[in-house]
């Protein structure tokens, strides 16, 4: 069907066949001719992505086109990108989204706020905690795990410590992980309850989370999971005994187990776990150690 005026897009226009259509862009000149709207959204999210990881001269200009951009998915892509340039001006820009008319973006925009302006990030992430998306607020859980403020966390803990009988698993999951990350060692029971949970992935992040926490004193738990019939808790259980730092237990116990699970174990994925530990184990932790730094860096 052939276009009319009404609904020609900025991309139709002025593409005669001359000279001046047909000159070589220069990957800036694509990022700045790229944001203006562009009828795919799919094209405007690729684009924010980009500039958002290559973080060129002029990437807040860049992106500020798309902070009203007409989709809440590119919205929530340019508050990800904008929290990636550690700049005030970009800063204030993530301010200005989290009145936006989607919780999702405010969500976004709230999360990579957070490490800068954590006061008026909690308030966008409370606000929003009991939306009945269960995405949505699983995502608002991990990222409240990363408060600091110590009267905030007391009451963030609170919060976790009450989904952790939801319905849902996803819930669930985010509770234990977010108390995790905030080393709340007074939920050490409720973690203990988890490894009985029906959902497998929640009996997963509670044995993490319980390694983490526990140390060498998880490893007897640790080891009876090795035989468990989830290849999945396999694998987490040898992550768990990877975090253990007594050398005397490394070289009695816990090497062999890896050994027995890299040479016996039937599934695939479980043998890699245990090659990569061991391998990590006989470097002075060496991936795990540069792992934690990547996370740092991010």
């Amino acid at each position: 069907m052939a276009k009319t005026p009404q609904n020609l897009t900025p991309y139709d226009i002025d593409l005669d066949r001359n000279p001046a259509n047909f000159q070589p862009l220069t990957p800036l000149q694509f990022l700045e001719r790229a944001a203006s709207t562009h009828p795919a959204f799919q094209v405007r999210v690729s684009v924010v992505q980009v500039i958002g990881e290559i973080r060129p001269a002029g990437a807040i200009g860049l992106l500020h086109n798309f902070i009203n951009d007409p989709s809440d998915y590119v919205r929530s892509k340019t508050a990800e990108a904008l929290g990636k340039l550690n700049a005030a001006e970009a800063n204030h820009r993530l301010k200005s989204m989290i009145n936006d008319r989607s919780a999702d973006v405010r969500a976004k925009a709230a999360e990579k706020l957070l490490a800068t302006d954590e006061d008026i990030a909690l308030e966008i992430l409370l606000k929003d905690f009991n939306t009945p998306d269960d995405g949505l607020k699983s995502s608002i859980m991990l990222t409240l795990g990363d408060v600091k403020d110590e009267t905030a966390r007391s009451k963030i803990i609170a919060l976790l410590r009450d989904q952790m009988a939801d319905s849902s698993e996803w819930i669930r999951i985010a509770a234990i992980g977010a108390l995790g990350s905030l080393r709340d060692t007074t939920s050490i029971d409720l973690y203990t309850a988890a490894l009985d949970d029906r959902s497998s992935s929640v009996r997963e992040i509670a044995v993490g989370v319980l390694a983490t926490l526990k140390g060498k004193a998880m490893l007897d738990d640790l080891m009876k999971f090795l035989k468990d019939d989830e290849y999945s808790m396999r694998s987490v259980a040898i992550a768990g005994l990877g975090k253990i730092e007594d050398e005397a237990l490394v070289s009695s116990k816990i090497i062999p187990a890896l050994y027995d699970r890299l040479r016996n174990d039937d599934d695939m994925m479980v043998r890699v776990r245990a090659a990569y530990t061991l391998l990590d184990l006989f470097n002075d932790r060496a991936f795990t150690k540069k792992d934690m730094s990547n996370r740092t860096l991010k």
